[in-house]
């Protein structure tokens, strides 16, 4: 399994590769931004 971490200004982005495709955690003290930032990886995969 293959895993990635990035830096986005106050976010961390965690992917990890699993059997079922890639993965993404999103940590972050502004719930509001992890959930565009999610929007915009799903459409990015998409």
């Amino acid at each position: 399994m293959r895993q990635a971490m990035r830096w986005y200004g106050s976010q961390i982005i965690l992917a990890n590769e699993t059997d079922y495709g890639i993965h993404f955690s999103i940590f972050t003290s502004n719930l509001q931004a992890a959930l565009s930032t999610a929007d915009e990886l799903e459409a990015a995969i998409v």
